[in-house]
Formats: C-alpha cells, structure tokens, sequence
C-alpha cells in the first residue's frame, strides 16, 4: 500500500512539473509547433531509438518548420526554434541572450568560455581577448607550417590511388597545431597530449549523443548508463592531463622568474601563448585553478577538434569537385611559386582569395556548430511577444545556411561564388554564421573588420547599418572637407541614442553654433591658468592614493585615473569640490555612467533598435532611464551646491570696471548660467544636458587617453624613462606644482601622448549628417541628408601617412619636421573642423600634469606588448583590460643633465 501511494505521488509531482513547464509557455500560445508532434512526447518521438545519421535528419527536418519562430517540445521541455536571420541578430546580439542553457553543463566545463554562466565568460572574454590578437596569431604561421608540412609528409606515406580517412589526418595536425600555440607542448614529444585529445573527443561524442537523449539528461538516470562510465574513465583521464599541464607551467615560469631576476632581466617583451594568459591572469586572482583548467580543455578541444574536421570537409569537397581543386591550386601556386617549403606570411595569406571563398562555401555547407542554443536571463522584446526569463532559444545554423528565401534556389549546391563580394552584400549579414556570432561568438574585433574594408576600398566607402547607408570617409583630404563644410555641423542620429539632445554634443547646428559661441571663454587661456593649481592638487591625491599599489602584482588603473578626471571636472568646471576619489558617490557615478555607454553602444550596433518606438518597448531602453533617472541626482547636487535655481531667478547684475578687472574668471557653469540669465539661447531645462555632456567628455576620454599612455610607457621602458627624465629637468621637486610654463616645456611627453591617441584615438569615429550637397572632390558628391562617417581610427595607423611602421609604437612620428610633412587632417584625435572638441586645451593641461605627477613618483611596469594589446571598438575606442600596470616607487633623484 505504501508503494503504491508513493509511485502516486511521484506521478503527481511530475504531472504538476508538466503543467507548470507548459504553463510556462503561454506567452507563445499563438506560435506554430514543430512537426511530427505528439501528445505528451511532443517531438521527442522523432529522435528516440535512432542512429546518429536518422537522428540528425530527423533534427534538421524539425528545424525546417517554415516560421520566424516556433515551439519544440521534447517531452514536457520546451524550446524556441527559428533559423530567421533576424531572429537570430536579435538573439545573439542582446545582452540579455548570453547565458547558454543546461544542456552546454553536460561538457564539464562550466568554468570556461565555453560554457560558463553569462557573468563569468564576460569578465574571461575581457581578459582573454588580448591572445587573440591579430599580430600574436600571425607569430604562429611558423608554427602552422611546420606542421602543415608533417601533415603533406604523413599523407604522402599512404599508397597513391588509396581513399584515407583525412579527417584521422586533418586532426591529429591540428591538435599539434593547436597544443604547440596554447601550452607550447609537442605532441610528438609528449603521447600524454594525443591522449587527451583523444578522451576529450570521445567525451565530446558521448555527451552530443547525451543532450539529443531525454532519458539521458537526468544525471540520476543517465549515471545507471555505459555511456556515464565510459565518459567519466576518459574525463578522469584527461583531467589528470590539464593538472600535469597547469603545474608543469607554473613550475617553468617560476623557473624563467628566477633566471631573469638573476640576469637582472623581465620577460615582459616575451610573446606569450595562451597558457602564459592564464597564468597571468591567475596570478592577479581574475581566474581560479578550476577556471585555468577548464579554458586548457576548452582551447584545445574547441580549436583542434573544429578545424580538423573543417578542413577534413574542405579536403574532401576539393576532392569532389576537381574543377574547383585546380582553380584553388592555380591561386595557391601563383601566390606562392616555389616548390620548396611553404613560408606562409599574413600578406600572402590574404592574397588567396578564391580559395577563402572555397572555405567559406565549405563551412556554409557543413558547419561545424550545426545548432547553437541562448538562454534568457531577463524578460526579452521579440518579435512583438515578450520572451520571460528562462527560455532556451534555439537557432539552427544548418538549415540556416540553406534556406533558399536567403541563399537562392540554388541552396544546396556547392557554389564558391556564393561569397563573392557582390552576393555576399546582396545577403543578410547574419546569413552566415560558421562561427557563432553576436555578444559570445568566436573571438573578434570590429577595429580589424574596418581595417580591412579601408584597405581593401578607396575612400569614400559606402556601408549599410541594416537598411541605412553611410558614407565612409578616410582619406585627409576628404576629412578636411567634411569636417570643415558649414553643411556638415548636424550629428548623426546616433548621437541622438545619448538622450542629451540639448548639449553641445549632440544639440542641433542651429542650437549649438550659439551656444558654442559663447561657451568657448569657458576654455580660454585666463581660465585654464586658473585651473592648474586645481590640476596639481587633484593629480597629487591620485598619486598618493595610488602607492597602496606599489610593490603589488598587476592591475588596472582606469577607474582610479577616472574618479581623478571626475573629481578634477567637478572643480574646474562647476566649481564643486567633493572629494570624489576618496567618496563612494566617485564610485557610483563611474559604474552608471559605464553601464550607459554600454547601452548605447549596442544600440548603435542593432540598427534594428534606430526606430524609437521598437527601441522603446525594449528593458534596455527602461534600463537607460533608470540611469538617468540615477544621474540627475548627481546634477542635482551640483546645481544645489551652486544656488543654480537662486541665480536664475535673480535679475543679471553687470559688474563694474573694477569689479570686471579683479573678478575671478568665469568656469562653465558660470557661462552656462550666464548664458540661462540671458535666455536667448539657453533654457534653464537645457543646462543638465551640459552637465551630463560635460562629465562624460571629461572624464571618460580624458581618463582612457591618460590610461593608455601610462600603459604605453609601461611597454616601453626606454621611453618612460626618456619622459621621466624630461619630467624631471622641468619641475624636479617632489611636490612641485606643474605650472603652464612647465607644460608647454614637456615636447617628448607631448609626443608620447600624441602617438597614443595615434594609435588609440578615443573617439575612433565621427558622423554628421548633411544639410545640403557636398562637393567632397572633382568626382564625388555627397548628396543631403546622407550621413557621413569620418573613420579616424584606420586613417591614423595607414601606412601611406604614418609609414610602413604605421602600427609600431613611435613617438618620433611627431616631430616637427615628419608633422610639416604630413596632412595636417592625418591626425584628428579630438575630431577637426568648428565642431571640434571644445575642451582640447583643457585635456592637454590635464592630461600633462597628471602624467607628470604619476611618473615623477612610480616607475611602471606591465607584462604587456604591444602584441597582447587588444582594443574594444565601442563609442569609445578602449584598450582590452584597461591600464593594466603594476608601480615601483622611484627614489626621486634629480634628473641625469
């Protein structure tokens, strides 16, 4: 009796889970279900008792249901399938679409970037970046030759005429490949290392075979299986791999310490592998043991598992269709003409194009992710229905990669000119996703991406932001022309996106030529000499705060750099001392204001989300009030901390000639207020669009630029010291004030500063809209409404201005006599033109005295190159990880004479 009452009850709890997971699903009572579906097993029915080529057909044919979106059911869980390209873009790219679901937890490694929760694989991303750095990748062609020369050397072992496996080829070269670039290990020496790839592709198979098995997912059930005591043996063994590995490194990096420390010697102009990263970033706490661990499992099965069976389907496809094998050949043997080795460079790579066509077309029809799953961690906007959070989504990049409404009648052929430049513009840009894509794709940066179209195409350059075009501009001249045009003062509508429509920012030509007018005595000569004594006490608090650090292991000093810019506008510009670097209000105001860009940033990334009224039914638009509603506290204290509203209700008083002579000179909130009293061209309601302008250009740009350049000296010591040394024949004493004569005496580290916003220009693009029709030169007119993109970030590393040494680091660019010679639009670091930034002067100063400040009391250290240094191309251009640094204190000699 007791039994059966108990087997009721379970029944009873798990029809009650059934209808509560159904439930769960209401919002999409309207959307289409995929077929065959049947009740309760829903479609599970269709992948039970299959093999693995039945049990793929048969997920492929429930992925076809020809809907934007439609329901899955595999029992009582449920799914949202789609393989819509804008489904998809909205997916992918939404913040709140990161999480992967549970399924991803079946691989074990929920502590990598692989599958790890949202909050962890973003701050991994970050830090990870850097090893993906294009110029790191290009330092293992050597590498990858080497080996792809092993790989022709085995096959050509094999009796002429005999079909091979070549995937048994293909990937035993890529896992050397791979073990060789990450962990620096030779698998040809180490047979522990072919043993692990071997167990983690066998634990990769049993746990596909796992997630498509609803028996299996339970971890009571499946653990009473083989398959559980197969994968658990091969995982043991391959985690005993990955601990060998971990210790072995840090046991040879501790070795490599103590032999530099000997030859009085660092490491930091090393390249480092992948492994290198992690331990670095273990020993500054940002990863844990398991975390180190599972990212070693993660890039090593990942990049040799996918790209050895990718290139085992572009090998075979080469060989089913020899018409296409000799045009690759043809390609390959006039880029590199001789028989002996291969010496495979960037340049020559990138010459190959047909056969990059040919492996695109491989990979659009056989992609190595086949399906990609999202989970919901808020309630989302989709396609007019509000998704809650917890749902999976789905996404089907086979049947994706073969619909015919995307791809043409001709889907399924095998067609390399699917990816010639002229159809590859005809379709949607998230047609193809070999890769992934969106916020967690493969790792990628959009600086490269326009890198590559300017050198690829001649200024102008015509790009589409979903159905809106804009014109691209990078040649100096043409620069000088937009940015000087009396047609070319209106911002762009992204400008729109920052909610401060009546700031100097992004206030319409009509409103800010006034305002901008008056508001330019705010950043004169008299006022900025007032502002140095201010300068020197804020810089000197930062140095101070800043010793805590000394002799500590490397971190980076953004937000510190930022409270000080923060703290020093709130002075000098509103006449408001708060002492925000040592008050938590410094804090809150930084971590807003981050948040903030952060929206809008990906809102100018979405063009799906340019119209307000889609924009606005979105939890990133309610987010972005929330923080304003948070930031109008801030202007609020500022405003009551200066009687704002008593000054405006009082009448304008003129002082007279000898209250005007000894006056103390008007900062910008004066002028602004000024301007209100008047009200001719300023309202009282437009004066906290000026303050938020002014805090945000104030403080993050300045702060980036600041971080970069103590970042740059940290790479280079030779020049840090060089500044160091001029720094010093200039104001030597420990606590001397720097005075406007003595930063106008600081060339070199003018220099310095320069080619950092060369290099990492803050603000790596400018866009006005026209008012009229620009005469751009003798054959290109720009026609009104159009709006223009000056793309600065690619003009300042050009090598047709900057040399064939354009990316190297080089101070020297700035001198006087390579400046006479070059466009003065060449180098545009706080935009050109009457719409320039209006606080240039005052980020000169500010940024001088601090750097002055800081060097003249720490010697800085990194173990960054310019290598490792990856950047984040957003509204504001930023380097991956910050100012990340570590501080020596300098005894404070007098300078060398």
């Amino acid at each position: 009796m007791i039994v059966e009452v108990l087997v009721l009850v379970f029944l009873a709890l798990c029809l009650r889970y059934c209808i509560k997971l159904r439930q769960r699903m209401s919002f999409a009572k309207d959307m289409p279900t995929a077929q065959p579906c049947y009740p309760l097993v829903g479609n599970l029915l269709s992948l039970l008792w299959k093999n693995d080529e039945e049990m793929f057909d048969n997920v492929q044919h429930i992925m076809k249901t020809p809907a934007r979106l439609f329901k899955i059911w595999l029992g009582p869980v449920s799914y949202i399938g789609t393989t819509d390209p804008d489904m998809i873009r909205s997916i992918i790219t939404n913040p709140d679409c990161v999480q992967k679901p549970y399924v991803y937890n079946f691989f074990k490694l929920e502590f990598g970037l692989f599958g790890a929760p949202a909050n962890t694989w973003k701050v991994q991303r970050k830090a990870l970046n850097p090893y993906f750095n294009h110029k790191i990748l290009c330092k293992f062609l050597p590498i990858f030759d080497r080996y792809a020369e092993k790989l022709v050397e085995c096959l050509s072992q094999t009796p002429e005429h005999l079909e091979v496996q070549i995937t048994k080829f293909t990937t035993r070269c890529t896992v050397a490949m791979v073990c060789a670039t990450t962990i620096g290990s030779d698998i040809d020496e180490d047979r522990d290392t072919e043993k692990f790839a071997y167990d983690m592709n066998g634990v990769l198979e049993l746990v596909s075979k796992r997630i498509l098995n609803i028996f299996a997912c339970l971890e009571s059930t499946y653990k009473l299986t083989e398959a559980f005591r197969l994968e658990k043996s091969m995982r043991q063994d391959a985690w005993e791999f990955i601990d060998k590995v971990f210790r072995n490194a840090l046991n040879q990096r501790t070795g490599r310490r103590r032999l530099n420390e000997d030859d009085n010697q660092d490491e930091y102009k090393k390249p480092k592998n992948f492994i290198d990263q992690l331990l670095d970033l273990h020993d500054l706490k940002v990863l844990s043991d398991i975390e180190v661990a599972h990212n070693i499992a993660t890039i090593i099965t990942a990049g040799s598992e996918t790209t050895g069976i990718a290139t085992g389907f572009i090998a075979q496809l080469l060989g089913m269709y020899p018409h296409l094998q000799e045009k690759v050949y043809q390609e390959i043997s006039e880029v590199f003409p001789s028989t002996d080795k291969l010496h495979c460079t960037s340049e020559k790579l990138g010459q190959l194009q047909y056969t990059k066509m040919f492996i695109k077309e491989s990979l659009h029809h056989f992609p190595i992710a086949s399906q990609i799953a999202r989970q919901t961690t808020s309630d989302i906007e989709l396609d007019g229905m509000l998704i809650p959070t917890g749902t999976t989504f789905v996404m089907s990049i086979h049947n994706l990669h073969r619909r015919k409404d995307v791809w043409g009648p001709n889907a399924e052929q095998f067609d390399p000119e699917n990816f010639s430049e002229e159809n590859i513009n005809k379709r949607h840009p998230f047609a193809f996703l070999p890769f992934s894509g969106g916020n967690r794709n493969c790792i990628e940066a959009i600086a490269r991406e326009m890198r590559n179209l300017v050198q690829k195409y001649p200024s102008p350059l015509c790009i589409h932001l979903g159905p809106l075009p804009h014109i691209v501009l990078y040649e100096p001249e043409h620069m000088q022309v937009f940015l000087n045009s009396p047609h070319c003062l209106n911002k762009s509508l992204q400008y729109k996106f920052f909610l401060v429509d009546r700031g100097l920012f992004s206030a319409p030509a009509s409103l800010w030529k006034g305002q901008r007018k008056i508001l330019n005595f705010s950043f004169g000569p008299a006022i900025m000499n007032s502002h140095v004594s201010t300068l020197n006490q804020k810089s000197a608090m930062l140095a101070e705060l800043m010793e805590k650090y000394v002799g500590q292991k490397e971190r980076d000093f953004f937000h510190s750099i930022a409270l000080c810019t923060l703290d020093t506008i709130y002075c000098t510009a509103f006449g408001c001392d708060f002492d925000l670097q040592r008050q938590p209000v410094g804090d809150l105001y930084l971590k807003l204001q981050a948040e903030y860009i952060d929206i809008v940033t990906r809102r100018v990334f979405n063009a799906l989300f340019y119209p307000d009224f889609i924009y606005r039914l979105t939890n990133a638009y309610k987010k972005q009030l929330e923080i304003m509603d948070e930031g109008r506290l801030f202007i609020s204290n500022i405003m009551s901390a200066r009687n704002v509203d008593k000054v405006l209700s009082s009448p304008k008083t003129q002082p007279s000639k000898t209250e005007n002579d000894d006056r103390k000179p008007q900062n910008f909130l004066d002028k602004l207020l000024e301007l209100a009293q008047e009200n001719t061209q300023l309202a009282k309601e437009d004066i906290p669009d000026h303050l938020y302008t002014m805090i945000f250009a104030g403080t993050d740009t300045t702060a980036t630029t600041v971080s970069n350049v103590l970042l740059m000296l940290a790479v280079h010591q030779e020049i840090q010291e060089r500044v160091y040394q001029e720094i010093m024949a200039v104001c030597p004493a420990k606590d001397q004030q720097v005075s406007v004569e003595d930063v106008a005496k600081l060339l070199y580290t003018e220099m310095v500063c320069k080619e950092t916003l060369r290099l990492f220009p803050v603000a790596p693009v400018v866009a006005r809209i026209t008012t009229s029709d620009i005469q751009l030169d003798a054959k290109t007119t720009i026609p009104n409404n159009t709006t223009v993109v000056g793309a600065i970030y690619p003009m300042h590393r050009d090598p047709r201005h900057w040399g064939p040494d354009a990316e190297i680091f080089n101070p020297d660019n700035f001198l006087p006599e390579l400046v006479a010679q070059r466009h003065p639009y060449a180098f545009i670091p706080f935009s050109g033109g009457p719409r320039n930034c209006i606080g240039v002067r005052y980020a000169w100063l500010s940024m001088k005295v601090m750097i002055a400040h800081i060097l003249r009391k720490y010697r800085l250290k990194t173990s960054h190159t310019m290598d490792t240094i990856g950047i984040e191309y957003s509204i504001i251009l930023k380097i991956t990880g910050g100012c990340r640094i570590s501080l020596e204190k300098r005894d404070h000699p007098t300078a060398t004479q």
